[in-house]
C-alpha cells in the first residue's frame, strides 16, 4: 500500500512498546497473534500486574496512513490502517512541540473522560519520530459547523424534526457530555459547532479535548480557547470551572439562534475585548423566547449569575422541547387569528366568523392542554375572543360581546363601557317599540274605539230616520253638501264632549279616528263639486262609495287588515244603489252603517299591520 507524502505526518506508527529487562515474559500463542504477559511470581493466584503491546506474528508492527482526515494549528489528524485489528482508525500527530505537549496532556484527560460522547483513545504512541501519536476510533461523523452552513445537508433529515428541534437535541447530548466530565473533575474550555461531531447514525461526539483542563491543575493565565465564544473570566485570565462550559454552551445556543457567534470582532484583539465586556448583540426577535432566556442566563457576564451546572441547562432545554408541540399547535392557531381579524374587518358573515373562532378555540386550547402556561396561547385565545366581540358589537349584538367577553381575564374597560352603551341604548329603543306596539294592539283603547264607531253610526241613523221622515228635504242638489256637514258636526260634537283627548288615545284609535275625519271632510268637498256640476244623487253616492272601498284597501295594507272587509260592503252597496234606484241617501247610509260595523268587529278581532310585522321580525 503506497504510503501517502503528507506533510509533518509520518508514514508508519509503531506500536510496540519496550518491555523491562527484568520482567518475565511469557508467549501466549492464540489465533495467529503472541501477547506478551509479564507475571509477578509473587501474585497468588497467578494473574499477570502488566501487559505490553506486541504485533502480530505476521505483520511488521506498523500502521499505515492512507490520508488526512483534518487538520489544526496544532495537531493533525490522519486516516490510517490497522491491519492487526482489520479495521480503519483516526491517529492523531502533532505539528508544533507545543502540539505535542498538548496532545499528551488530552491522551490523559481521554482516559479519564471516558464516555459514549467522547470518542475512544485506543492508545497513546510514538510515530516514526519519536513524536507521541494518538490512536483513536474513526467515527463517519459531520462537524455541527458544516451542517450549519448547510442547510439542504441530508443529515438534516435523519436527525429528525426542523433544524432548531434537531440542535437543541444536539446540544442536549453535549451537555449529557460536558455533566460526566464535570464529575472528573474535567473542564473543556473549547466548546463550539467545529468541535461537535454528528455521526451518519446519529452519534454525538464532543471532539478536541485539547484545551481542557482540570479544574485543579489549570492555569488561568494560559489563553485557551476560540475568541469568539470565550467566557469573559477566560478572556480575562481567571480560573475557570464548570460554569466556564455553561457559558459556552451558552454562546453555541447563541450561534444557534442569530447564525453568527456572540464575539464577532474584526481581530482577536477586537474579539477579546468584546469577549471581556460580556455582552453579546441582541438576539433576533423571532427567536423563541424561552431559547433566549436560556442563552441570555448561561451567558450571564458574572459566573454566580449563570446556572450552575449543565445539568440545570439540560433540564431547561428538555422543558422547552416538550413544550415545542403546544407553540406549533399555537403558531398554528395565530394563523387564524389573523384570519378571522381580516374576516370581522371585512364585515363577513356570522357563520364564517364563527367558525373561524371555533378554529382559533380549538387550535389554543390544545396548546394550553399540553402547556398550561404557554403565553402566546393565552394571549391568542383572548384576542379571538376579543375579535369576535367588537365584530358583534359593530353587528348590534351586545348581548353575544357580552358573552365573549366575560371569557377575558381582563377585558378591556373600553369595550365594557362600548357594551354598556348599546345595551342601554337597546333598552330604550325596546321600551319605545313596546309602547307603540301597545298601542297599536287592538285590545288597546277599545271601548274609546267602539264609541266613537257608535258615535258616527247614531248620527248616520238620523239621517236615515230623517230622510224616512221628510224625504224632501234630500231631493235638491245641495242636500247631500248640506248632510254632509250636519253630520260632521255631530261628529264634533260627540268628540268635543266625550273629553278623550287626542295624545290619550292609543295609536289604531288614532289612525281609526283621523281616517274618518279625512274621509268625512274629503267627502265633503267631493260632494260640493258634484252639487255645482249638477251631478244626479246616484252617482255621487255610488262613486263616494267606491272611494271608501280604495280608501279601505289602503288602510288594510298599512293600518289593519280588518280594513279590507270595506271594499267587498262598498261594491255591494253601489250595486244595491243602482238595481233600487229610488232611496238612494237611505241605502247609501245603511251600507256605510253595515261598513263600519263589520270593520270595527274585524278590527276589534284581528291583529294590526305594525304588529303583524313585529312578529315576522322576530322570526327572522
Amino acid at each position: 500500500m503506497s504510503k501517502l507524502p503528507l506533510a509533518r505526518a509520518p508514514k508508519t506508527v509503531e506500536l510496540e512498546a519496550p518491555c523491562a529487562p527484568e520482567q518475565l515474559h511469557t508467549t501466549i500463542e492464540e489465533h495467529g497473534f503472541s501477547q506478551t504477559v509479564s507475571s509477578n511470581s509473587g501474585d497468588p493466584r497467578g494473574l499477570p500486574t502488566k501487559l505490553h503491546w506486541r504485533t502480530p506474528t505476521d505483520d511488521t508492527g506498523e500502521l499505515t496512513v492512507r490520508g488526512l482526515l483534518g487538520q489544526g494549528g496544532m495537531s493533525s489528524v490522519l486516516l490510517v490502517d490497522q491491519p492487526a485489528l482489520n479495521r480503519e482508525v483516526a491517529v492523531k500527530v502533532p505539528r508544533t512541540s507545543e502540539g505535542a505537549q498538548l496532545l499528551v496532556t488530552e491522551a490523559r484527560l481521554n482516559g479519564l473522560v471516558e464516555h459514549p460522547g467522547v470518542i475512544p483513545v485506543y492508545a497513546l504512541v510514538t510515530d516514526d519520530q519519536n513524536q507521541p501519536a494518538l490512536v483513536m476510533r474513526k467515527v463517519d461523523a459531520t462537524s455541527w459547523r458544516a451542517l450549519l452552513e448547510a442547510p439542504a445537508h441530508p443529515l438534516w433529515k435523519q436527525l429528525g424534526g426542523d433544524p432548531l428541534e434537531a440542535q437543541v437535541r444536539v446540544l442536549l447530548q453535549v451537555c449529557n457530555t460536558l455533566a460526566y466530565a464535570h464529575t472528573r473533575g474535567v473542564v473543556h474550555r473549547d466548546l463550539k459547532p467545529e468541535n461537535v461531531l454528528i455521526g451518519t447514525f446519529g452519534e454525538i461526539f464532543l471532539a478536541d479535548w485539547g484545551v481542557a483542563t482540570r479544574v485543579s491543575e489549570q492555569t488561568p493565565e494560559l489563553l485557551v480557547g476560540t475568541a469568539a465564544y470565550l467566557a469573559p473570566e477566560m478572556a480575562k485570565g481567571e480560573p475557570v470551572d464548570e460554569r466556564t462550559d455553561v457559558f459556552l454552551l451558552g454562546s453555541t445556543l447563541y450561534e444557534v439562534l442569530s447564525g453568527q457567534a456572540p464575539w464577532r470582532g474584526a481581530t482577536i484583539i477586537a474579539a477579546l475585548r468584546e469577549a471581556v465586556k460580556g455582552t453579546p448583540p441582541a438576539l433576533p426577535s423571532s427567536a423563541p423566547k424561552e431559547l433566549v432566556a436560556i442563552c441570555k442566563r448561561a451567558m450571564a457576564p458574572r459566573p454566580h449569575e449563570r446556572f450552575a451546572s449543565v445539568l440545570e441547562v439540560k433540564h431547561e432545554l428538555e422543558a422547552w422541547l416538550s413544550h415545542r408541540g403546544s407553540q406549533r399547535a399555537s403558531d398554528r392557531a395565530w394563523k387564524r387569528v389573523e384570519a378571522l381579524q381580516q374576516a370581522t374587518g371585512l364585515k363577513a358573515g356570522r357563520e364564517k366568523v364563527y367558525r373561524l373562532l371555533s378554529e382559533c378555540r380549538f387550535g389554543f386550547q390544545l396548546a394550553l392542554d399540553e402547556w398550561p402556561q404557554n403565553l402566546a396561547a393565552e394571549q391568542g385565545l383572548e384576542r379571538a375572543l376579543l375579535l369576535v366581540a367588537e365584530y358583534e358589537l359593530e353587528q348590534g349584538h351586545p348581548d353575544a360581546a357580552r358573552a365573549l367577553v366575560a371569557e377575558l381575564k381582563k377585558p378591556p374597560e373600553a369595550i365594557r363601557k362600548a357594551i354598556a352603551a348599546l345595551s342601554d341604548s337597546q333598552a330604550r329603543s325596546a321600551a319605545k317599540l313596546e309602547a307603540i306596539l301597545t298601542t297599536a294592539d287592538p285590545k288597546t283603547g277599545a271601548r274609546r274605539r267602539m264609541r266613537i264607531v257608535v258615535s258616527v253610526v247614531a248620527g248616520l241613523a238620523v239621517f236615515i230616520v230623517a230622510a224616512l221622515v221628510a224625504p224632501d228635504l234630500f231631493t235638491h242638489r245641495w242636500s247631500l253638501v248640506f248632510a254632509n256637514m250636519v253630520f260632521n258636526s255631530i261628529l264634533g260634537f260627540t268628540w268635543f264632549f266625550s273629553g278623550v283627548e287626542p295624545a290619550r288615545l292609543s295609536w289604531l284609535n288614532r289612525a281609526s279616528l283621523g281616517s274618518i275625519v279625512v274621509m268625512s271632510f274629503g267627502a265633503l268637498v267631493f260632494r260640493s263639486l258634484a252639487a255645482a256640476f249638477e251631478v244626479p244623487h246616484l252617482a255621487t253616492l255610488s262613486l263616494e262609495l267606491v272611494t271608501l272601498g280604495v280608501v279601505g284597501a289602503g288602510l288594510g295594507l298599512a293600518l289593519h287588515r280588518g280594513f279590507f272587509f270595506m271594499p267587498p260592503i262598498a261594491l255591494l252597496s253601489v250595486g244595491v244603489l243602482v238595481a233600487v234606484g229610488r232611496a238612494t241617501l237611505e241605502l247609501y247610509t245603511a251600507g256605510v252603517v253595515v261598513m263600519l260595523a263589520v270593520t270595527a268587529w274585524a278590527v276589534r278581532s284581528g291583529r294590526a299591520v305594525l304588529l303583524a310585522r313585529a312578529d315576522d321580525a322576530g322570526r327572522e
